[in-house]
C-alpha cells in the first residue's frame, strides 16, 4: 500500500493516508461538526451564453446540483426556469463544469450533497451617476485620491459584482494595506480572467505579488511573479527579480514556515510553495473542511488539526481551500520534503 500523505505528529494519533486513489481515516476520534455543511461553489461561475440566450423577457434559473465528494456535479436538477431554454441550458452547463466543496456531515465528507442555485439577472442600471454610462467613475476617483476607506464603501453601498468591481475592490483593500484580503481577492480575480487589456493585468499581478508578499503568503507571491514575468518579462535590474530569488532561496532551506491565514467569510485559499503542509493554531472559530485542488487531481477531507498532508508531485500544482467560521484565525506550517 502506498501512503502518499500521512501525519508525522508526535502530538497526534491520526494520520490521513492516501493510497492509490483512496481516502483511509484512520483515528481515535472524529470530529463531530454542529450542523451539516452544504457544499459551495468554488470555482468561478460563468455560463457560455448563445444569441438564443438574450431573448427579451424575464429570465431565471432556480437549480439543485448534487455534488459527489471529489467536488464534481454529478448531477444538475432545474427546479424552476424562466426565460429561452438557451438561458437554462448555458446555466446547466456553467454549474456542470463548476467545481464544488463537498458537503461535510459528522465529521465525513458526503458523497451526494445538494448545492442550491438561483440565478435572476437584475435590471440593467445606468450609470449611477457617472459619465457616459460608467457605474465605477466615482469609485476609481477616490482611489486615484488614496481615498480606499471611502472606495470601499461605494463598493459595498452599490451593490456591484463582476470583475471590474472585483478588480477595484482589491486595489482599494491594497490601499487600506490589508493585504491578505487583496491577495485573495486578486487570485479569484486571476481565476474569472482579468478585465478590460493587457495593462490591467500586468497592474493586478503586480498587486497581487506585494500583496502576497505582505500578508506572508509565498506561494501566491512566487505565482504571481511568474505570470507577470510571463506576460511582460521584467528586466534583469528589476527589483522585483531579488525578490524572487530571495523567496526561492527561502523555500529551499530545511526550515519550517508558516502562513497566518484569517477567515473573513466561510472561504480562505492559498497557493503553497511546499508539498507537506499542517494546518494549526486555530483560535477565535473553527475550520471544518480542506480541500486540494490540483493541475491533475482533486481531494477533500473533514478539518483536523495538526495532521501533516503530503501531495504528490504527480498531482501538480495545487491550490488549497479551507471552510470554517467566519473571523476563525489559523496557521498553515509549510514544511520541507523529508529527506
Amino acid at each position: 500500500m502506498l501512503c502518499i500523505a500521512s501525519a508525522r505528529s508526535s502530538s497526534s494519533n491520526r494520520c490521513i493516508s492516501l493510497c492509490t486513489g483512496i481516502m483511509v481515516l484512520v483515528a481515535t476520534s472524529t470530529i463531530v461538526s454542529a450542523d451539516p455543511l452544504p457544499p459551495l461553489m468554488l470555482s468561478p461561475f460563468q455560463p457560455e451564453f448563445s444569441r438564443k440566450a438574450f431573448a427579451p423577457g424575464e429570465k431565471s434559473v432556480t437549480a439543485e446540483v448534487t455534488v459527489d465528494g471529489q467536488g464534481q456535479a454529478a448531477k444538475v436538477n432545474v427546479v424552476e426556469a424562466r426565460g429561452p431554454k438557451a438561458y437554462a441550458d448555458a446555466i446547466v452547463a456553467g454549474l456542470q463544469r463548476a467545481t464544488y466543496m463537498p458537503a461535510l456531515m459528522d465529521g465525513q465528507v458526503v458523497q451526494d450533497g445538494v448545492f442550491e442555485f438561483t440565478i435572476a439577472p437584475p435590471p440593467f442600471r445606468p450609470g449611477a451617476g457617472g459619465r457616459r454610462g460608467d457605474p465605477f467613475e466615482e469609485i476609481r476617483e477616490h482611489i486615484n485620491k488614496g481615498e480606499y476607506t471611502q472606495a470601499l464603501r461605494k463598493l459595498d453601498e452599490g451593490g456591484f459584482e463582476g470583475d471590474g468591481a472585483l478588480f477595484l475592490q482589491a486595489h482599494a483593500q491594497f490601499g487600506t494595506k490589508n493585504y491578505e484580503r487583496a491577495a485573495l481577492l486578486l487570485s479569484k480575480l486571476e481565476r474569472q480572467g482579468f478585465p478590460g487589456n493587457d495593462k490591467t493585468a500586468v497592474t493586478a499581478l503586480t498587486m497581487m505579488f506585494h500583496a502576497s508578499l505582505g500578508s506572508g503568503r509565498v506561494g501566491d507571491a512566487m505565482h504571481a511573479f511568474e505570470a507577470l514575468n510571463k506576460r511582460q518579462p521584467l528586466a534583469a535590474d528589476d527589483p522585483m527579480q531579488s525578490v524572487y530569488r530571495n523567496l526561492t532561496a527561502a523555500v529551499a532551506k530545511p526550515e519550517a514556515y508558516s502562513v497566518k491565514g484569517h477567515l473573513q467569510d466561510q472561504l480562505w485559499w492559498f497557493r503553497p510553495a511546499r508539498r507537506v503542509l499542517a494546518f494549526t493554531g486555530v483560535t477565535n472559530g473553527a475550520l471544518h473542511e480542506v480541500g486540494f485542488l490540483c493541475a491533475n487531481r482533486t481531494a477533500f477531507f473533514a478539518f483536523q488539526a495538526d495532521v501533516e498532508f503530503q501531495v504528490p508531485e504527480s498531482w501538480g500544482a495545487c491550490e488549497v481551500y479551507l471552510r470554517g467560521d467566519a473571523d476563525t484565525n489559523f496557521a498553515v506550517l509549510e514544511y520541507p520534503p523529508a529527506s
